[in-house]
């Protein structure tokens, strides 16, 4: 059944500045955290909330450098791990001891990571089309870290484009490599820009385009997939990333590897299940 929910801006202080976040529902309910993939933001997740139960406290973040968060210092090459200390330093600052985790995409790898470090964190964790970084064979690493160290140059050192307000909609909409419906856009937008004089520029940070990873090859990744304690429910969607990518053939070595608090679900759609059936999702 869809609910309707009173919502509330948050700003969190952590080091480097704030994280921004909408929260629903009452603050002594169970809490549950979300977090949403690359180059999104806190509304991600506004209509699913509407299809999940009511006795349940939703608190959706912005990663830092995207929406209304603050970006990591300037200048500086943003690791995988950097994100997972941001989300730690979120959850030390609520003073949560214990909740549950909805992330999609990249937000799910970093709950994945964060519930193999932190076991006593998350009770359970939900991730969406996304589970453990990719891998990277040993001879491809370089190149990859030489893509992270290229994109914080970049970032130092140009200026972000400027749109008209169409432009900029077009660019959050139509240019992604999976569709959303038009609604699930138009929640995205106020919060991905910044209005500068008759003209936007997006928030998101410039350094988050190349896909954020740790650069471990399969092994190493399997080590740290043997330590996870944390029920884990991967919804994996139809049209997934993982067929994108080429590494949906990893995801049945991870069921084998940890049976017991690995599930995987399938479900129609593709990889932005949330935006595009949240009703399916919720239930």
């Amino acid at each position: 059944t869809k609910v309707t929910r009173a919502r509330k801006e948050l700003s969190i202080p952590v080091p480097w500045g704030h994280v921004s976040a909408i929260a629903w529902g009452n603050p002594q309910d169970k809490k549950v955290l979300m977090v949403h993939g690359s180059q999104d933001n806190a509304e991600s997740f506004t209509k699913l909330v509407q299809y999940l139960p009511q006795n349940y406290y939703y608190m959706s973040i912005d990663l830092p450098g995207h929406g209304l968060s603050s970006h990591f210092q300037s200048g500086t090459v943003i690791h995988f791990l950097d994100l997972v200390l941001a989300l730690r330093h979120v959850l030390d600052e609520l003073e949560w001891t214990k909740c549950s985790y909805i992330g999609h995409s990249l937000g799910g790898q970093i709950g994945a990571y964060h519930s193999i470090i932190y076991p006593e964190a998350f009770d359970k964790l939900v991730t969406m089309d996304a589970f453990m970084c990719l891998t990277y064979p040993k001879e491809k690493i370089l190149k990859r870290i030489k893509t992270e160290y290229d994109a914080a140059l970049d970032e130092a050192r140009e200026p972000e484009p400027l749109y008209t307000r169409d432009e900029a909609f077009e660019r959050l909409w139509k240019q992604r490599k999976y569709t959303i419906p038009q609604e699930a856009a138009e929640m995205l937008f106020d919060r991905s820009v910044t209005k500068v004089g008759d003209k936007y520029k997006f928030n998101r940070d410039s350094r988050l385009k190349p896909v954020i990873s740790l650069h471990y090859n399969f092994e190493t990744t399997i080590e740290f997939l043997k330590t996870l304690q944390t029920p884990t429910l991967l919804l994996l969607a139809r049209e997934s990333i993982y067929d994108t990518l080429r590494q949906r053939h990893v995801l049945e070595t991870y069921k084998k590897i940890s049976p017991n608090y690995l599930t995987i679900q399938d479900m129609e759609g593709n990889h932005e299940l949330h935006a595009n059936n949240p009703e399916a999702v919720a239930s």
